[in-house]
C-alpha cells in the first residue's frame, strides 16, 4: 500500500509541475538593484515584498482543479510521513 501512495504522489507532483510556471526574477532583480540606501527599506527587503506579489498572483490566477490537487498533494504527504 505505501508502495502505491508513493507512486500516486510521485505521479501527482509531476503533473503539479508541469502546469506550473516559474516567476520571472528579472524584474524582481532589477528592482532590488534600484533600491536607494535612504534608510527605507533594504535590496533584499524589495526583493522578497516583489517575489511575494508574483506568488499572490500566481496563486490567485489557479483554476479551481489545480488547488484541489495541490492542497491534495500536500495531505496525503503529511499523512505518508505521519
Amino acid at each position: 500500500m505505501k508502495k502505491f501512495i508513493l507512486v500516486l504522489v510521485i505521479s501527482l507532483f509531476i503533473s503539479g509541475c508541469e502546469t506550473t510556471e516559474p516567476v520571472d526574477t528579472s524584474h524582481c532583480i532589477e528592482i532590488a538593484n534600484t533600491a536607494d540606501n535612504n534608510g527605507q527599506k533594504s535590496a533584499d527587503e524589495l526583493y522578497q515584498e516583489c517575489l511575494d506579489e508574483h506568488y499572490k498572483k500566481q496563486r490567485a490566477n489557479m483554476s479551481f482543479w489545480e488547488s484541489a490537487v495541490e492542497g491534495l498533494l500536500i495531505f496525503v504527504v503529511e499523512v505518508t510521513t505521519s
